[in-house]
């Protein structure tokens, strides 16, 4: 249990007074935190509708586990949400049939908002008066005008605070990297806990893609998608809990960054401990530059006709060995192609159905021209849905100088074996990939010269079908690799 004064019970106290009107934040290091989540199973691929003819039916829908009021200092609900149609606005959650709370949307969405795509996570304060011990249930509407009204919900997690001063609680601390440490391409991380720990998840503040879907570049990241915590650095189920963070794409920083760990014990009860700050790279000749999107368009769907953005590259192109493009997508099999100042470079990844996906396909960077760069999706004919580009659009990863040992070659020297957790075959113009585990995971396929072709994280038993025309043919390496810290590995031959 810490002892140290926390933030939120002066916080508490100034509400009391009438003070403090609003708190809405992130869990921050030093909290301490219950978290109870709910994973969406609906038919729009896998999320609950809200809004229109398909609604989920707009009862209550229970959070998972009894909620324990005691010493609690505050509560958030945090919302996994898909645009969906555009004119959808208004979405609000109601905690036990009590008032409605609009869900906030992030201030770096053009206006009007609902006209750009976007999957977003916000946190939403619940009143503790909302709230009672044991059971709890929300519900979800959108305003029911407009043609055709939808939001998608892939999870709503109940987030309970407590005051770290009055509760037992995992505690820890990360160890290595030291404050004020120097980080190359490859991190071991190492930390300390106490108490019944079943799961440590890694998190780094600084500049990085914005998965989150709020336009913010320097954040502390990750986020959930279906109940899991994803994009995040890594994370580890077993003793010691530490981990290998491979920073290859982890872009160049112009401050130093900050490291933290959520310790999360078996009852789902999460301690953040106090954060590693003023960290470095120190990574050689070796750089990556995050080139962030901008003239993003409205309403880009792929069936609305040919749509792009701009980047800048601030960086020499003739210095760079390596590219890759970075966006959210919905129902990305509808993706032809996408270009680079008229270069074709692919969709990347899986064939996602009317799903979420992220796509991050590399290409050569001999397509890059110093200053600004147009990248562009073609439209697609049809009446089908077609492919969304999720904000903030599509983010550009740009590797110069000296090429960092590839992660090929390092499978290669240190072989994990198949096993009955991977299965990979080819099945007529896909490759299909079997996961038979428990948990999170991340599915890459890798080519010979170490480059990442397809990435793609889940969670559970899954069964993926990828595009085998994404890749030129060759030999593969298809790597599992499991949030518990294992590995399983197969080749396979792709003509």
């Amino acid at each position: 249990m810490s002892h140290s004064t926390h933030p939120f019970k002066a916080l508490a106290a100034l509400a009391v007074l009438g003070l403090v009107l609003v708190i809405h934040a992130d869990p921050m290091p030093g909290d301490v935190f219950r978290e109870h989540r709910k994973e969406a199973v609906g038919d729009a691929g896998g999320a609950w509708r809200v809004g229109g003819s398909l609604d989920y039916g707009g009862g209550n829908i229970y959070f998972p586990g009894d909620v324990d009021l005691t010493n609690a200092i505050r509560a958030e609900v945090n919302i996994e949400k898909i645009q969906c149609h555009d004119g959808t606005v208004g979405l609000c959650v109601s905690v036990n049939d009590n008032a409605w709370i609009p869900v906030p949307m992030p201030e770096s969405i053009p206006e009007p908002k609902d006209k750009y795509q976007h999957h977003i996570y916000p946190n939403v304060e619940v009143p503790l008066e909302h709230l009672v011990q044991g059971a709890n249930c929300f519900k979800l509407k959108v305003d029911p005008t407009g043609w055709w009204p939808q939001n998608l919900i892939y999870g709503c997690h109940l987030r309970v605070y407590y005051d770290p001063e009055t509760v037992d609680h995992p505690t820890g601390r990360i160890t290595s990297p030291a404050t004020n440490g120097t980080m190359g391409t490859s991190v071991d991380i190492q930390v300390e806990t106490e108490g019944d720990v079943k799961q440590v998840d890694y998190l780094y503040y600084g500049k990085g893609l914005n998965y989150e879907g709020d336009g913010i570049y320097t954040q502390w990241h990750y986020h959930f998608f279906h109940a899991n915590i994803v994009h995040h650095i890594r994370s580890a189920s077993s003793f010691p809990f530490g981990v290998t963070w491979n920073t290859e794409w982890i872009p160049d920083q112009t401050e130093p960054m900050k490291l933290c760990a959520r310790i999360v014990d078996n009852t789902e009860l999460v301690y953040m401990t106090e954060a590693v700050t003023g960290l470095t790279f120190d990574r050689g000749d070796f750089s990556v530059e995050l080139c962030e999107p901008y003239n993003v368009p409205a309403l880009w769907v792929t069936r609305k006709g040919t749509k792009g953005n701009d980047f800048d590259v601030s960086g020499n192109p003739a210095t760079a060995i390596r590219g890759k493009a970075c966006w959210a997508a919905w129902a990305s099999c509808y993706c032809s192609d996408v270009k680079i100042n008229g270069t074709s470079i692919g969709c990347g990844g899986e064939c996602g159905n009317y799903r979420y996906t992220t796509q991050e396909p590399e290409f050569d960077p001999g397509c890059l021209q110093e200053g600004k760069n147009r990248l562009e999706i073609p439209g697609t004919s049809g009446s089908h849905h077609g492919m969304e580009v999720e904000w903030p659009g599509v983010m550009v990863l740009v590797q110069y100088g000296e090429k960092p040992e590839p992660v090929y070659g390092r499978l290669a020297v240190s072989p994990a074996t198949p096993s009955a957790n991977l299965a990979v075959s080819v099945k007529g113009v896909a490759v299909r990939i079997r996961v038979n585990i428990k948990g999170g995971y991340t599915i890459r396929i890798v080519r010979s010269n170490g480059r990442t072709a397809f990435r793609r994280e889940g969670s559970g038993k899954s069964d993926l079908m990828v595009r085998k025309d994404l890749f030129v043919p060759g030999m593969y390496l298809v790597e599992l690799a499991v949030r518990d810290g294992s590995r399983h590995v197969q080749g396979v031959v792709l003509h």
